[in-house]
């Protein structure tokens, strides 16, 4: 399975249509470094998330889910008002490996319904399904629509084992060159908890953090 994965992410990076639409990393991105934070927005890690953020000078990408934008609509608007780029993570984070090709399509829409009436953003284009599941044929509904689907290179499963350290380790393990598009949940109380340092450790080495619009913008050179 991720000898697949990583052959259908090679085919797509070398096949400029797609690589416009498809993103999983950076391309000719010069140590910049995109985190991102999914399932949002949470009313006690999400405030604590933006407030270290704010502190620290950086921009991150969103990708909230419509149901939990229409239930904390404020804390919504301060993700985009704190000047970070927000995105699709569907309605209700339902499993679409469980449901047809039209709910699959309608969750979508239904997400970015919730996000353009509460926030109103006419422009939101960024979509990051359940889990990183996508049936391929729903990308022709997807790409006649213009959306962008965003997935990672860097997963440390924070969901998994919520412990700061554990998270932090994971994080810094890994190989950076510039590029890399981070996956975090700002549901989860121990990546609020270790993100200052981590930001910290990678500003040292001399890295720089954007949104996925910034790191788009440096896909071709």
């Amino acid at each position: 399975m991720e000898f697949l994965k990583n052959t259908i992410k090679h085919t797509i990076d070398r096949t400029p249509f797609l690589n416009a639409y498809i993103i999983f990393k950076g391309i000719n991105a010069n140590r910049e470094i995109a985190l991102t934070f999914d399932d949002g927005p949470d009313p006690e890690n999400t405030p604590r998330l933006l407030h270290i953020l704010k502190e620290k000078g950086v921009k991150a990408t969103f990708f909230l889910l419509g149901s939990k934008v229409e239930k904390y609509p404020e804390i919504a608007r301060a993700i985009l008002q704190a000047g970070h780029i927000v995105g699709n993570h569907t309605y209700s984070h339902k499993d679409f490996e469980g449901i047809s090709n039209e709910e699959a399509l309608k969750e979508i829409q239904k997400g970015f319904d919730a996000l353009r009436k509460v926030l109103q953003q006419d422009q939101l284009n960024l979509l990051r399904s359940p889990k990183g599941d996508l049936r391929w044929r729903l990308l022709p509904a997807l790409f006649k629509r213009k959306i962008r689907v965003v997935f990672w290179s860097v997963d440390p499963k924070d969901f998994e084992v919520n412990d700061a350290d554990i998270i932090r380790q994971r994080l810094l393990e890994e190989h950076y060159n510039g590029g890399e598009i981070i996956l975090l949940h700002d549901t989860v109380r121990a990546t609020i908890d270790m993100i200052d340092s981590f930001i910290d450790a990678l500003l040292e080495k001399g890295f720089q953090f954007v949104t996925i619009p910034q790191l788009l913008c440096k896909r071709y050179p």
